[in-house]
């Protein structure tokens, strides 16, 4: 297998071209990419909801668009437990939070409900979170 001996890398970048290559391999194979593509395809209720916050961000809007970004991803969380964002009550937080695969992850899943908290007063923003 290439990659076993340690002369097989010129350099570290050399070394993380070849990692990534080979997790995007074991992902593909796995169906994890077609997963992934399947739920960002859905027109479910969070894709009002990333759409308005991408259009606040632009040009110096009131969200930055690393808030959007957080977002996104606590979007894709949710679709995995087919949670709604008109869902997110206290029952389905809980397991969001609680099927986090990680620490980091569940600080990140904290995060973006902090950031769905602080923007909650955008007019066009709560409809969509009832």
């Amino acid at each position: 297998m290439p990659g076993q001996d340690r002369n097989f890398w010129k350099s570290l970048s050399a070394f993380n071209k070849w990692r990534n290559k080979v997790r995007r391999r074991i992902e593909y194979t796995l169906g994890d990419v077609e997963k992934e593509k399947e739920r960002k395809a859905r027109h479910d209720g969070w894709l009002p909801l990333l759409e308005l916050m991408t259009a606040l961000s632009k040009g110096g809007g009131p969200i930055h668009t690393g808030e959007v970004g957080a977002i996104a991803a606590f979007a894709d969380r949710a679709r995995e437990l087919n949670i709604e964002p008109l869902h997110l009550e206290l029952r389905n937080i809980e397991l969001l939070l609680d099927r986090a695969a990680s620490e980091p992850l569940r600080s990140k899943n904290i995060r973006a409900l902090q950031v769905l908290k602080r923007y909650h007063c955008i007019q066009s923003i709560p409809p969509l979170m009832r």
